[in-house]
Order: structure tokens, then C-alpha cells, then sequence
């Protein structure tokens, strides 16, 4: 005979779990979370963090990569493999645009590029947790700057669609054509593919076809 068990509400305060490796990193969130209500634990590594997820009652997590022994991503698949739903936000400083491509892809609620504002994290938190009486911060893009300040922007379904394309090119050597149209970021895209690929330490060189007359081309790109 099968048992029924009625959900009560709950007044109990939401249980969010901050894994980081960084002890001031994990002060600064914690008071922040305790003064938006939340009951908030900390671990500094995977083993730590896995530990309390099968002790107790996480409604969500806040993860970074970079840790001790594995990285924040091998513990989203690890923790996903398992079973857990719950919300996961991914924050990093380093490669953002490879961890956030691969962050979406593991299933994370979203990416974090350090530094970020409190308010953009507490109300996505607050968001994914269902209190929609939050709303979404004003700033509701993710902001990926890599190394020499080529700055990509947007968290939409199509932009995580190119950074997985992105992803998929770096690693072969292939000619790579982007189309779009005037001003929506074409060359940042093509910068970002340098930077990130086997040969971002040669030139990047950008040049303005439309700018050159079609009967100095050949000298232009070649030379008289």
C-alpha cells in the first residue's frame, strides 16, 4: 500500500551551498546571501561539497572552477550524474568563455565572470529559487572578457549556441567564415577564435574590405 505525503509550505529558510577555494571569496558571499535570508554553507573543494549535499537539504549551489584536486564543472557533472536538480551558478575569472560554454552545457542555471555585482547574483538566485517577487537585475547579460580585453556579450539560447560552436573550432585547424550582419560582433567573434586558439600568439590583423576600392585590393593584401 502506497502512502501519500501532502507538501506543507515551508517558512524554513532557503539552503544554498558556496563552494570556493578562496576563504575571503566565500566571507564576502556568505554575508551577502545571510542578509537576502538565506541559510548558507561553504566547502572549499568537491569532496567537501558532495559530503553536504548527501548530509543535508542544498536548494541550491554556488560553485567556482578553480579548486583543489578537480574543478567546479567535474563537480557539476559529478553532481548532476547523481541525481541533483538543483540550481547551479558557475563563477570564474579564467578561460570564461570556454567555462561558460561548457558550464551551459553541463546543465548550470547560469555563469558568473568575476568579478560581478551581489545584486546580478542574489536576484538570479533569488529568480531560479522561484521568489519572483525578485526580479531580474538590470543587468541580465553575462559579460566575457578574455585576456586582452575582447569583451563578448550575452547569455540568450543563440549566444550559448556560438560559444559551443566556438568551442567546437579552436581545437581543429580549419578556415572559419562568420556572417551577420553590420555591428553585431563579427570580429569580436573572430578575435575571440584567435585568442583562444593554437595560434593566438601570432598577429591577430583585421581589415576593412569595404573600405579598400576593389581595383587597389590585390595591392592592399599582397603588395605592388
Amino acid at each position: 500500500m502506497q502512502s501519500t505525503h501532502q507538501l506543507q509550505p515551508s517558512t524554513q529558510a532557503q539552503h544554498v551551498l558556496i563552494v570556493d577555494d578562496d576563504e575571503s571569496i566565500l566571507t564576502v558571499l556568505r554575508m551577502a546571501l545571510e542578509r537576502e535570508g538565506y541559510h548558507v554553507s561553504t566547502a572549499q573543494d568537491e569532496a567537501s561539497a558532495t559530503s553536504l549535499l548527501t548530509r543535508e537539504s542544498i536548494d541550491a549551489v554556488i560553485t567556482d572552477v578553480t579548486m583543489p584536486g578537480t574543478n567546479g564543472l567535474s563537480a557539476l557533472k559529478h553532481w548532476r550524474s547523481l541525481g541533483y536538480t538543483m540550481p547551479v551558478f558557475v563563477m570564474s575569472a579564467h578561460h570564461v568563455l570556454l567555462h561558460a560554454s561548457k558550464a551551459a552545457e553541463l546543465g548550470a542555471t547560469q555563469f558568473l565572470a568575476k568579478p560581478f555585482e551581489l545584486e546580478a547574483l542574489t536576484s538570479a538566485l533569488a529568480h531560479a529559487l522561484g521568489d519572483h517577487r525578485a526580479p531580474l537585475a538590470p543587468q541580465d547579460h553575462v559579460v566575457l572578457r578574455l585576456a586582452d580585453d575582447t569583451v563578448l556579450i550575452g547569455k540568450s539560447a543563440a549566444m550559448q549556441e556560438i560559444y559551443r560552436q566556438m568551442l567546437g573550432l579552436i581545437s581543429n585547424d580549419v578556415t572559419v567564415m562568420i556572417s551577420g550582419e553590420s555591428g553585431t560582433g563579427k570580429e569580436l567573434i573572430a578575435r575571440a577564435l584567435h585568442l583562444l586558439g593554437t595560434r593566438k600568439h601570432q598577429p591577430f590583423i583585421a581589415l576593412n574590405m569595404a573600405a579598400i576600392p576593389a581595383d587597389l585590393v590585390e595591392s592592399a593584401l599582397f603588395g605592388h
